[in-house]
């Protein structure tokens, strides 16, 4: 069994990123080192210890539960969109109960989706905070003034007001991940913030498969779309539509950015390791397919099989 948690010699060039990788048995693995950092046993486990919150107040700060739900969100989230994109073809097939099963069983995944969706950018809305929040206690000395929320970090790090907490991370990493690698974070937050909408404003989620001609061969190409819209200010005018599955995966993407960055902040850890490891049931395209792959750019979503 634990070989199943090795990786090939390769995978250490390419750490701390995070997101998905093939293992030495081939199965793509999704792997997260920052929930390493709220672990018993790492180096950091010190800093909690020697606050006296290394007990309840560590599990209900990390981010390791919201890691696991996002997690788990994603893998739901690939698995209902790959299994009904081939369902848009019954439509054209004769009236039968077969179709009818079909249609019904699409109908609900998408309305499974849309639930999918809010949850997936609640999830990281939430993650940005926790992350921020829990990481405290190894990031400065006076950690209990520290800022909790990732929009005071940010406001502090261009006033430039993180030294006076005594930090004993690489700030000028912390300052750049704050900085540079947050761009995810006001895709979710504000008037135009996608969370912010769908969880406060007004709102129209559309979600609905698109199909064009394949190019080499008969029949049609499906993909599913899920149309944000939302009434411009009176002195814009028109709609605002977001695809927002498009916008999940950048989201995603740049939250593995910020968290790459983080851990390089500490630098307590070396390597790829077996807590690193996001163990989920389920086929393993659905598992990583929303997840960066590691060492690589994405190729399609979903992934098939």
């Amino acid at each position: 069994m634990s070989r199943f948690f090795d990786l090939p010699p390769s995978a250490s060039g390419f750490f701390p990123a995070h997101g998905w990788i093939a293992g030495l048995t081939g199965v793509p693995c999704l792997r997260l080192p920052v929930q390493r950092l709220y672990q018993l046993g790492e180096p950091t486990q010190k800093y909690f210890v020697n606050n006296n919150i290394g007990g309840l107040w560590l599990q209900t700060h990390s981010p390791t539960r919201t890691l696991r739900h996002l997690a788990v969100c994603l893998r739901d989230l690939h698995s209902e969109v790959r299994e009904i994109l081939p369902l848009q073809e019954m439509w054209d097939g004769p009236v039968s109960d077969t179709r009818d099963e079909a249609l019904t069983r699409q109908q609900e995944g998408l309305d499974r989706l849309a639930i999918l969706l809010i949850a997936g950018f609640t999830l990281l809305r939430r993650l940005a905070d926790e992350l921020v929040d829990a990481s405290r206690p190894f990031l400065f000395e006076h950690w209990q003034s520290a800022p909790r929320q990732m929009k005071v970090a940010k406001g502090q790090v261009a006033r430039a007001e993180l030294q006076r907490l005594r930090p004993i991370c690489n700030l000028d990493v912390l300052n750049d991940a704050l900085t540079n690698h947050t761009g995810w974070f006001e895709q979710l937050r504000q008037d135009d913030g996608l969370r912010d909408i769908l969880v406060h404003r007004p709102h129209v989620l559309q979600i609905s498969a698109q199909g064009q001609s394949r190019r080499s061969q008969s029949g049609i190409e499906w993909r599913l779309t899920a149309h944000l819209v939302r009434p411009q200010p009176a002195t814009a005018g028109g709609l605002s539509v977001v695809d927002l599955f498009p916008a999940l995966l950048e989201c995603v993407d740049g939250a593995c950015g910020f968290m790459e960055r983080l851990v390089t902040a500490i630098g307590s850890l070396c390597g790829y390791e077996q807590g690193d490891f996001q163990f989920l049931t389920g086929r393993a395209n659905d598992i990583v397919g929303c997840w960066p792959p590691i060492g690589g750019s994405r190729t399609q979503f979903p992934f098939a099989g």
